[in-house]
């Protein structure tokens, strides 16, 4: 009896291994993704598992600027605000020899991604510009870049009050930031000074000191983030 069921269920399971193959013919010859009509590529949902992988497993194990141009090279459209940060990120931070491949491909490719890049890419704005930081990068149209994003686009609304006391350090380093971005910073860390821990208050500090900028309050708040303004101004 049991044999005779599945004779039945033959002519079914035929039809779904038939449409599966189907399926994975179609998918085999649909076109490589490219970047998303809002200029920019996530890892979830704009590019497939597969590529976003072999991307990361790419950045992760690449030693040089050469290794991470050939990404660069490899998916010249695919690759999403995550790839790209954590690449430049990775540059700064292990201080990688900067050629040919760094000036052609890889940072002409972060200029013209940070360009168009939003609110949802705030985590990825933070790591490039700590890579440019990190590598003691003087390029006046990344930076001017930088800006854009920050205020114009509003962007700095969207960093966390650890992130902008680290923003503080990283425009120290390479002496970059008008007075309208630090003011903006000074502001914010006044505003949320009960949250400030000792990391962001070392930070903050150094950065306004290497900036030569900040006002008699921001110092006096970041010697004791516990007393009110009315205390300090007395």
């Amino acid at each position: 009896m049991f044999v005779s069921k599945l004779r039945h269920l033959r002519p079914l399971f035929m039809a779904q291994k038939r449409m599966m193959t189907m399926q994975a013919k179609t998918l085999l010859h649909l076109p490589k993704m490219a970047v998303h009509s809002r200029g920019y590529n996530h890892t979830v949902g704009d590019i497939s598992h597969y590529d976003s992988l072999d991307m990361s497993q790419y950045i992760i194990h690449a030693e040089t600027c050469e290794e991470l141009a050939y990404v660069f090279n490899k998916y010249p459209e695919e690759l999403a605000h995550q790839h790209i940060a954590n690449a430049f990120l990775k540059i700064g931070g292990y201080n990688y020899d900067r050629g040919d491949e760094f000036f052609e491909v890889i940072l002409p490719r972060v200029k013209e991604q940070l360009k168009v890049y939003d609110r949802h890419c705030i985590r990825s704005v933070f790591k490039i510009i700590k890579g440019a930081a990190g590598m003691r990068l003087q390029d006046n149209e990344f930076w001017e870049l930088v800006e854009e994003k920050l205020i114009d686009d509003r962007l700095f609304r969207y960093l966390t009050l650890d992130e902008t006391c680290s923003l503080v350090d990283l425009l120290g380093l390479v002496q970059r930031g008008s007075d309208e971005l630090i003011e903006l910073c000074e502001k914010y860390i006044i505003k949320h000074r009960k949250s400030l821990i000792p990391k962001n208050i070392r930070e903050a500090a150094k950065g306004f000191k290497k900036l030569n900028k900040g006002s008699a309050v921001l110092f006096e708040v970041l010697q004791d983030p516990t007393r009110g303004l009315k205390q300090i101004n007395e």
